[in-house]
């Protein structure tokens, strides 16, 4: 089954579904990646020109793309709202959570409030049955191993 991790920007997705990846041999799908293949330009240059709402149409139309399988997907942050009930069909969700003073520390620019944005996301996010892991204070290994656990 695919492993599908969620949760705010800077939570480490990418990373950590890459490490996954490698690490069970499996084939990793950044989302965000698609939909800068899909557009050719970045996510922020494309989140810029279109807005929130248009955005969130465009990235459910690429993760409904997605099929079973056994892949390491990460979502963008917001991702998983528009597309939880097909994500459920398609794959484990990994959630992972991270503070809000960690994600200031990691993310310097974005084109919305940080604090706001997470303020609203995370009780939709602590409210999605999925495994969940605290990344707070874990090495790396630990985080790896734990999202490996979810299997």
């Amino acid at each position: 089954m695919n492993l599908i991790l969620f949760g705010f920007k800077g939570s480490g997705k990418t990373h950590f579904g890459k490490l996954v990846s490698q690490k069970l041999g499996r084939r990793f799908i950044d989302t965000d990646r698609l939909i800068e293949e899909e557009l050719g330009q970045n996510i922020r240059s494309i989140y810029a020109a279109v807005g929130e709402k248009r955005f969130r149409r465009i990235e459910k139309k690429i993760i409904a793309r997605l099929t079973p399988g056994y892949a390491v997907i990460a979502l963008g942050g917001g991702a998983i709202f528009a597309s939880l009930s097909f994500l459920r069909k398609i794959g484990k969700l990994i959630y992972l959570r991270i503070s809000l003073e960690t994600v200031q520390k990691r993310v310097t620019s974005v084109p919305f409030s940080l604090q706001n944005t997470y303020k609203k996301r995370l009780p939709r996010y602590d409210a999605i049955q999925a495994h969940r892991i605290d990344i707070e204070g874990l090495s790396e290994e630990k985080i790896v191993e734990e999202i490996i656990g979810a299997l």
